[in-house]
């Protein structure tokens, strides 16, 4: 079984934004020491891939001087080959990736610090991760993320749920098919408030689509893509997962959560850990919904620029 997962990686030595915004936050200079910041850390939701952050990413790193890996999770991207197991072992893949990159050696031997940060199943990912090895997570960033059901009857529920999305999903043999599974998709109520003026709603089921299936590609490849985002699903259900709702407040002030001011069940949840003295940070982004790094993209930077300027002061 393969289990090497794909990293994107951002250094902030290499990239230049031209503009205002560069000369407000300047990045780090050439002969800087490469362990003079954290290793930022981010993991992207259900059906996307690194791509889906690639944008909020490199600009994170240019303002912070961090270098930025982005893995590709199992069954998704270039890490489709990466048979989903469960969310404790993708934990555990990521984290070895993460060793395993040139960009986590500073200092002679010693590993870097590393910020996680990731939206929805990404974030429950960054959740596991930071659960598994405390000694190294230095900072938790959670966007729209659950974490963790606590009655078994929600569990019971997610578990159906997910077990019928993926069984269609694995049935899905034509573009049509699989067109109809993501407007099914993007329309739970989780997703409901989510969309810009300019971003419609079918536009973003097109955009996904292409993402999935690009155009051009042979409708043959369909199934092959999408039995490991399948996979994924079940192996990443809600239903399955720990209970989490502790391991942010472990972080004190470094432990954010980011949720859309319309994303009201989410939202919920930023307030329930803030609700906690240990001082779980909550950044409510008005007028977005779930996807806030989609909805609000200057919002969700600056809350991310604030996470990491307060992890390294």
């Amino acid at each position: 079984m393969k289990t090497k997962l794909h990293l994107h990686h951002i250094d902030p030595r290499s990239e230049r934004f031209p503009g205002p915004q560069a000369e407000r936050f300047p990045g780090p200079q050439a002969d800087e020491p490469p362990g003079a910041a954290p290793l930022l850390v981010i993991l992207h939701g259900f059906l996307g891939c690194s791509a889906d952050l690639d944008a909020v990413a490199r600009e994170a790193a240019v303002r912070s001087g961090c270098q930025a890996l982005l893995p590709d999770l199992p069954g998704h991207g270039r890490s489709a080959h990466v048979m989903p197991v469960s969310l404790g072992h993708t934990a555990t893949l990521v984290w070895d990736a993460i060793h395993a990159h040139p960009a986590a050696k500073r200092c002679g031997s010693a590993p870097a610090r590393v910020l996680l940060a990731g939206y929805s199943m990404g974030g429950r990912v960054a959740l596991a991760m930071a659960h598994a090895r405390p000694d190294v997570a230095d900072g938790l960033f959670i966007e729209s993320a659950h974490p963790g059901l606590t009655t078994a009857g929600d569990r019971r529920a997610r578990a159906r749920h997910d077990t019928e999305m993926a069984l269609r999903l694995q049935r899905t043999t034509t573009k049509a098919d699989l067109r109809a599974f993501l407007t099914d998709w993007y329309r739970q109520s989780v997703f409901l408030h989510d969309g810009r003026p300019a971003d419609t709603f079918t536009q973003r089921v097109e955009d996904r689509l292409d993402s999935i299936l690009p155009r051009g590609a042979p409708c043959a490849d369909l199934s092959a893509r999408v039995a490991p985002l399948a996979a994924a699903l079940r192996a990443h259900s809600l239903a399955a997962q720990p209970d989490f709702w502790s391991v942010p407040h472990r972080f004190g002030g470094r432990g954010w959560y980011v949720s859309g001011s319309r994303d009201h069940r989410y939202d919920d949840v930023g307030r329930r850990l803030a609700g906690n003295p240990s001082g779980v940070h909550h950044v409510p982004v008005p007028d977005a919904g779930h996807t806030v790094h989609r909805d609000a993209p200057d919002a969700y930077l600056q809350a991310l620029q604030s996470f990491v300027t307060t992890c390294i002061s």
